[in-house]
């Protein structure tokens, strides 16, 4: 979806929409982790990323990994 090609039905209608309000964002202590949704205008089909990659690591700190083998 970052690339602009829709990981469901692979039309290049997809539009970021950057969020700042605390409903769209992770809590990683003091600071927030702000999401950006990625949204197919074909299809519909919507995917969440973190903003700012320097807060993958808190996230990964603070949060149960789920892994699978």
């Amino acid at each position: 979806m970052k690339n602009g090609i829709c990981a469901k039905c692979g039309a290049k209608e997809v539009c970021v929409v950057p969020q700042t309000g605390v409903e769209m964002a992770v809590n990683v202590g003091r600071e927030m982790a702000y999401m950006s949704y990625y949204i197919c205008t074909n299809c519909g089909y919507a995917e969440l990323f973190v903003q700012d990659s320097e807060m993958l690591q808190q996230i990964a700190w603070k949060y149960r990994r789920i892994r699978r083998d």
